[in-house]
């Protein structure tokens, strides 16, 4: 799992979107297009998380960090 900025999500929606236009000219594109749709989808379906969510993931990321280092 990461935790992208609503920033980052909407640059990753507007690229996958554009891609998706593009004329398919093999099966292989066509597939990859076929991909960001459904990403696109699954994108949009996304939780936000709250404030305190990400103050208690950044904290947990803060205790694995500085228990590492004592390794």
């Amino acid at each position: 799992m990461y935790v992208i900025s609503n920033k980052q999500l909407e640059d990753i929606q507007t690229f996958l979107a554009a891609f998706k236009s593009l004329p398919a000219e093999d099966n292989k594109t066509f597939n990859l297009q076929r991909r960001a749709g459904i990403t696109i989808k699954k994108l949009a379906k996304a939780q936000q998380i709250s404030n305190e969510q990400l103050k208690s993931i950044q904290d947990e990321r803060k205790i694995g960090n500085s228990e590492s280092k004592r390794d």
